[in-house]
């Protein structure tokens, strides 16, 4: 089987994951959620609402982008699928050794360390999507592009109708809006994020489970992107 028919039949079973529904499980999780949010301080709500917002608006107006890289869009555009895939790999690798390195530092400092810690995350989070995009050849200097980066972080910490959606939006790219609601975006994310960075407030194990929160993040993440890019390879 060649490298292509292998990817073709891995985002098969990928798409089915995005388009499953998760009913009971949702509910509950969801009530979690509301428990977990409960313990937040308010402070910490708006230092990541605010950071949420600030990044999505500097991305969409192309603020804090990469520096443009003519040589690696020449390189892309020659690549095979699977020379992009091993570069990819490299580039998750990498930031999810920075991101696990910054949970641990930020998980020794108890739950107001949330506050410095998800800025953090999320600023290596749009800094490695940025990479990937640039990795299978797309110019981030254009705002379509840029939209579709904001839709494939949506889709990697979005749950069940929100995913759906979202997957759907991602997969006709040629029709995608050209605008994205940050606040949509920080809810779904924080949805996602928060029990897994509560955790970082249990004594003693704080440094830890940061860095395990972070690397699986980062993780998801960057498959989830790899995925995105992956297809439009595929089907353009």
């Amino acid at each position: 089987m060649d490298y292509e028919n292998q990817v073709k039949k891995e985002l098969a079973l990928w798409e089915k994951q995005m388009l499953k529904s998760t009913g009971i499980i949702e509910g509950i999780s969801r009530n979690i959620q509301k428990k977990i949010d409960s313990y937040i301080p308010p402070k910490i709500h708006a230092s990541i609402s605010k950071t949420m917002e600030i990044a999505v608006k500097s991305i969409l107006a192309g603020i804090n982008l990469l520096p443009f890289d003519n040589s690696k869009l020449t390189w892309a555009r020659y690549a095979t699928l699977a020379q992009k895939d091993r570069e990819v790999s490299k580039i998750i690798r990498r930031y999810k050794k920075l991101a696990a390195a910054t949970g641990a530092g930020t998980g020794m400092g108890g739950i107001l360390s949330l506050a410095i810690d998800y800025p953090a995350l999320i600023s290596l989070e749009l800094k490695m999507l940025q990479e990937i995009a640039r990795t299978f050849g797309y110019d981030i200097r254009e705002k379509r592009e840029r939209i579709y980066l904001l839709k494939v972080f949506m889709l990697a910490f979005s749950k069940n109708q929100c995913r759906k959606k979202t997957y759907l939006e991602v997969l006709n790219f040629d029709n995608i809006a050209l605008d994205i609601d940050w606040q949509t975006l920080y809810f779904e994310y924080k949805e996602t994020v928060d029990f897994k960075k509560m955790l970082q407030i249990i004594p003693g194990f704080g440094a830890v489970i940061g860095a395990w929160a972070n690397y699986g993040l980062i993780d998801v993440l960057g498959e989830t992107a790899r995925n995105c890019y992956r297809m439009r390879e595929i089907i353009k």
